[in-house]
């Protein structure tokens, strides 16, 4: 096993317990809507939430997912990871979404929405991206005439 595959094993382990937290916060959301009383109305279950905590948590994870993608081969590592980090920070979001009802409350998860099927796009033309990824890094572009 090569200092690469340890570094990259020990980082997943660790990385875990973020995703622990985020499935405990989407549990503790999900239990207020229905052991509370007031869990149905609108905007308690997620009320002590950040939108843009968890948004600005949804682009720090997204942003390495991405960056995984346009790698010329992928890291499984940074990929799986960040992944259901993502999805888990879009559950979330989601879960405001339909707990709130101002339009700057809600914006994060559709703009959330978008990325993620941009990038799942990116995933599936990854040979296409890649081509214009490498001619945006050609030395021709930086030579001067």
């Amino acid at each position: 096993m090569t200092l690469y595959n340890v570094a990259g094993t020990i980082s997943s382990l660790l990385f875990l317990g973020c995703l622990v937290g985020l499935v405990v916060q989407i549990r503790k959301i999900r239990q207020r809507k229905i052991a509370d009383p007031r869990g149905a109305e609108l905007g308690y279950a997620t009320q002590s939430l950040s939108v843009n905590g968890f948004f600005s948590s949804f682009i720090a994870f997204y942003s390495f997912l991405l960056y995984s993608i346009m790698l010329e081969d992928i890291d499984y590592y940074i990929f799986f990871t960040r992944l259901i980090a993502s999805l888990a920070t879009w559950i979330v979001l989601f879960e405001i979404f339909l707990d709130r009802s101002p339009l700057s409350q809600r914006a994060p998860f559709l703009t959330a929405s978008v990325a993620l099927l941009a990038a799942f796009g990116a995933l599936f033309f990854r040979e296409e991206v890649s081509h214009l990824v490498k001619w945006q890094q050609s030395p021709l572009l930086f030579s001067q005439h």
